[in-house]
């Protein structure tokens, strides 16, 4: 995919270039970046209006359950007075009595110092010896098939705060009462109850107070309208509540936490807040309309530059192509990468010119015979180093040895032989373990007959590491490193010890003497172009063979000794 693309991008024009160019990375960003940078801001100020919101709706809520909290204090005044009690369990029959009942409860309940806070304010009895007077009203079946009372014997609660239909054509709010069960003094078994009867104008006023909402509902558990706010007069029935699911508002809802369902919610308009956007919004586009323009002209005016002389070498070439060789007016070319290249080009116009008038043919000769020099040479070393002529040579050398009788001399020219073989030997670069410590040995055997008593070789292989195979010359190497830099350098007992055992799929490998040792730091290591070419040759080719799955390390102090310890993955196939 990537070289189709590659290759069509190299079939476009130089101008059809510039323009993608322009296209890609001056045009689509700038559009990106100020569009995201409006909708950022857009979504800031919506979140900003939700917490407004938020935070009037909760102003409204504490006040409207504060204004239920005082409205059931209002009928403690009446719950706890047992005179009221008494007064209203008498059997009735003079007219006196009855007027005193009626003045004492109208007294009590006398809410004109709390200004138009409740619609009415009564007492419901059953006392059949009474009379509806003033504030005291009596249970009859009127009352108990009227839809407040219903929904409070419903309930079954001892306090009730009752939400229903007020029946009145110029509004569309609810009515909403509070209702209390008369049980305080349990000496008095009764049916009585207070019922405070709240102004819907008391919420609307609660509603009106907050400034930040088009439109607010306080609605109760079956969503039905208790009281509104519209600031636009708007006609409520053009609302769905709970929720409007127009996408041009913007909506919270909080609970009041009366424990009957009541809940507020809240609209905005999101128009408002697009008005304030549009004065950005202009800023935005004519930001947008100058960065498109001001890219635009400088573009165009570079893109000038290289268009108009990559035309010239255009036709240039052309020429060339017809065998005919101009060169550029040096006025044009510049010091950019074009006019590096037409400068390039009129060298070598001139250079074809000098060598098709000149010399080309003199230096044509001239290469044919320094090829056919160079091939001699190249023959004469390869039969320089004929592998065959030296293992000859060797042969000869061994076997006048054994017939000198020195058997030593041609045991290690024997060894030697084989060395050689192997070195030049093509085939795999993976071998077993077993064949590259028999290699190891025939070294090792050369060492000892250098250094003699001195040197002491310890090997310890465990036998399922010998059928593994491991990457050709990597343990010879480490060997060799031990004996010429380590072990060469120090007077008296020499040793080399190996180890080598396979453990949970990996192969561990051990190489320790009791050389002179060196200061060796890994991090300068790598860089150092000049020594350990060996090690560095063992570094790349376990980095080919097993990627990181292996692990090499060297610990080295002077006077004391080398440890060169690696680990790779076990295979005991190729």
């Amino acid at each position: 995919m990537l070289k189709y693309i590659t290759l069509k991008i190299n079939n476009l024009k130089f101008r059809d270039k510039m323009i993608l160019i322009y296209l890609l990375c001056t045009i689509i960003p700038i559009l990106w970046m100020n569009i995201y940078h409006y909708t950022t801001i857009k979504g800031k100020m919506e979140n900003q209006k939700l917490n407004d919101m938020e935070y009037s709706l909760g102003i409204a809520k504490e006040a409207i359950r504060n204004y239920i909290y005082q409205s059931i204090s209002f009928t403690d005044r009446i719950y706890f007075d047992k005179n009221i009690y008494d007064m209203l369990a008498i059997k009735y029959t003079g007219y006196k009595l009855r007027q005193d009942l009626v003045n004492h409860v109208d007294i009590m309940l006398d809410y004109s110092s709390l200004g138009r806070m409740f619609e009415s304010v009564y007492v419901y009895t059953d006392n059949p010896t009474l009379i509806e007077m003033g504030k005291l009203r009596v249970i009859n079946d009127s009352v108990k098939e009227s839809v407040w009372y219903k929904k409070h014997e419903e309930g079954g609660l001892n306090l009730s705060i009752i939400t229903y239909p007020d029946n009145n054509p110029e509004t569309s709010s609810n009515g909403v009462s509070i209702i209390r069960n008369m049980n305080f003094h349990g000496s008095i078994k009764t049916d009585w109850f207070i019922k405070v009867d709240i102004s819907s104008n008391a919420f609307k006023n609660i509603l009106k107070e907050q400034n930040t909402m088009e439109k607010v509902f306080l609605l109760d558990a079956d969503d039905n309208i208790i009281c509104y706010f519209d600031a636009d007069n708007t006609r409520v029935a053009e609302f769905a509540p709970p929720l409007d699911t127009d996408r041009r508002f913007l909506s919270v809802q909080k609970s009041i936490d009366l424990g009957n369902g009541w809940k507020l919610i809240g609209f905005s308009d999101k128009g408002n807040m697009d008005i304030g956007l549009y004065g950005n919004m202009k800023i935005f586009v004519f930001m947008i309309i100058f960065q498109i323009l001001y890219s635009l002209l400088f573009i165009w005016f570079i893109a000038r530059s290289f268009v108009t002389r990559l035309d010239i070498l255009k036709k240039t070439m052309k020429k060339i192509e017809h065998h005919q060789f101009e060169t550029i007016d040096d006025a044009l070319p510049g010091n950019d990468e074009v006019g590096l290249l037409i400068h390039g080009v009129n060298d070598a116009v001139t250079m074809i010119k000098t060598l098709i008038q000149d010399v080309y043919e003199a230096r044509l000769r001239q290469t044919e015979i320094e090829l056919e020099k160079r091939r001699a040479e190249l023959d004469s070393l390869q039969s320089q180093i004929n592998p065959h002529f030296i293992f000859n040579v060797l042969e000869s050398i061994r076997m006048k040895s054994v017939i000198k009788g020195e058997t030593e001399t041609a045991t290690m020219i024997k060894y030697l032989s084989r060395m050689f073989r192997r070195f030049v030997r093509h085939g795999d670069d993976l071998i077993m373990l077993c064949d590259e410590m028999e290699f190891i040995h025939q070294y090792l055997e050369i060492e000892k007959y250098r250094f003699g008593e001195e040197l002491t070789v310890n090997t310890s292989i465990t036998p399922p590491a010998l059928d593994c195979f491991i990457p050709k010359m990597i343990l010879q190497v480490l060997i060799e490193n031990a004996c010429i830099h380590g072990i060469e350098g120090i007077s008296g007992k020499k040793t080399i010890d190996i180890s080598i055992w396979e453990e949970k799929g990996f192969i561990y490998c051990t190489v320790i003497d009791n050389g002179k040792g060196f200061s060796f730091d890994m991090d300068t290591f790598a860089d150092n172009k000049e020594d350990s070419t060996g090690i560095k040759n063992i570094l790349r080719r376990l980095e080919l063979y097993y990627g990181k799955k292996y692990k090499f390390g060297i610990k080295s102090k002077e006077n004391i000794g080398t440890t060169v310890e690696f680990s790779i993955p076990a295979r005991k196939e190729k």
